[in-house]
């Protein structure tokens, strides 16, 4: 019983920490489109870096979903 609390807790522990430093590159992401619009950068960098924040939040929500049947 107690090494199924350990892992159960340790994996919580873990994706906790993922999840914030997914949210963490999300707001940078932000941060830096919303820098690259008022600097005027050409559209298609400010384009690409929304698209990686696109890729990253679905890459991020295909895992958790992923994860969460797993567990």
């Amino acid at each position: 019983m107690g090494t199924e609390f350990d892992y159960y807790s340790t994996l919580i522990f873990a994706t906790g920490f993922g999840l914030a430093s997914v949210r963490i590159m999300l707001i940078v992401l932000l941060l830096l489109d919303f820098v690259l619009a008022l600097l005027r950068a050409e559209a298609w960098v400010t384009g690409m870096v929304f698209v990686l924040f696109v890729l990253l939040w679905v890459s991020d929500v295909a895992a958790f979903r992923y994860l969460e049947k797993r567990m």
